[in-house]
């Protein structure tokens, strides 16, 4: 089992209590609670490809896990907290059935490789084979798509800063895009010269900090408009 993309819930009911997803190339989703040693809870089956990227959302009192798959779904699964806080015997839970309802599936035109969500906003961007899409979450409302005039780009991995005022891209054309947002306009682009597998805003908003396929770290100072 090769094991694609990670991600840790918000605290469940306890404080040192998390969830953490894994997705994995055999199309699995495996839940692991760090209360019993990471031991697994659950295996969910809703993607018929490799899951790609995995988020956890809140929104008020709701916890839910989103998938996106080289299927081209988009899935949202809603934690029933309501039976994990009533099994207090971690068998028993394993055993339980309906630890996820109400799955939601949002299909795509293109394979979804990652998604990112802005965490004060209820915003979600992904990268697909030929696009970036921006989303409003928690009913997936598609609010832009931009497309690169390069028909043979591919977008590799999207990324949202905290308040969802840009989106940065990375691409097989070896660039990393920032986006407005709100529009989907591009605003900036820097030429790394390599494929960016990761990248992020530092905690100040002044620079771009991206990594690539060959071991290395570039650190971009952003124009002073965008910080």
């Amino acid at each position: 089992m090769e094991i694609i993309c990670l991600a840790f819930s918000p605290k469940i009911h306890s404080p040192d209590r998390f969830w953490l997803a894994s997705g994995s190339r055999d199309k699995l989703i495996t839940i692991f609670d760090s209360s019993c040693d990471y031991e697994a809870v659950t295996v969910l089956e809703h993607h018929s490809s490799t899951v790609t990227s995995l988020q956890f959302y809140q929104h008020e009192s709701t916890l839910s896990l989103l998938s996106c798959s080289a299927d081209k779904t988009i899935c949202t699964k809603q934690v029933n907290l309501d039976l994990v806080s009533k099994v207090n015997d971690f068998e028993q839970l394993q055993l339980s059935t309906g630890i996820f309802k109400n799955a939601n599936v949002k299909n795509c035109k293109q394979k979804v490789f990652s998604m990112d969500i802005a965490t004060d906003t209820q915003f979600m961007a992904t990268s697909h084979e030929k696009c970036i899409s921006m989303w409003q979450l928690p009913d997936l409302d598609n609010l832009w798509n931009y497309t690169s005039n390069d028909p043979s780009e591919v977008q590799i991995r999207t990324q949202l800063d905290p308040t969802a005022t840009v989106v940065i891209s990375s691409s097989t054309a070896k660039t990393v895009t920032i986006f407005d947002a709100l529009t989907g306009v591009p605003l900036v682009k820097c030429c790394p010269g390599e494929i960016t597998t990761a990248m992020c805003i530092s905690t100040n908003a002044k620079q771009l900090i991206t990594a690539s396929d060959k071991g290395v770290i570039y650190i971009w100072r952003l124009p002073s408009d965008l910080t």
